[in-house]
């Protein structure tokens, strides 16, 4: 019995092979900076979320919660550091409210404003709904 030998690969079925190889790659990266950008998106919203209530805190008699730490800056480019500054900077109206819902250990500032500057940060009263306090839909 003769054995026989193997066919070479075609040499169009390697660079098929290497392109989709170069595909899987770039998908995997652009995957990987889409899940940052989600984590980031997290982390500021939550950070949003705190401050809003930092600041109803501030605002009125509620017992003041612990400050929050600041953050290490110094491995930021300089970029990151000047939008981080702009963010600050950026004024907002105190929150109406606290939403709390202790089963889930949900804690949420209530702005009377819905824009996206004040959603960011938290929750937003619907315009024509009655204020918290007075009854009624909210």
């Amino acid at each position: 019995m003769r054995g026989t030998a193997p066919h070479p690969p075609k040499h169009g079925s390697s660079l098929l092979s290497r392109a989709s190889i170069w595909i899987e790659r770039i998908c995997w990266i652009l995957g990987a900076v889409a899940g940052l950008i989600w984590l980031g998106s997290l982390w500021d919203a939550s950070a949003g979320r705190r401050g809003g209530i930092e600041q109803l805190h501030a605002a009125s008699t509620i017992p003041r919660a612990e400050a929050q730490p600041v953050p290490d800056v110094s491995d930021w480019s300089a970029t990151r550091l000047k939008h981080y500054r702009e963010a600050l900077s950026q004024r907002v109206a105190p929150p109406v409210a606290v939403l709390r819902i202790h089963s889930i250990g949900l804690e949420i500032p209530v702005f009377a404003d819905v824009r996206e500057l004040y959603l960011n940060r938290g929750a937003g009263l619907i315009p024509g709904t009655q204020p918290p306090g007075l009854g009624g839909n909210l």
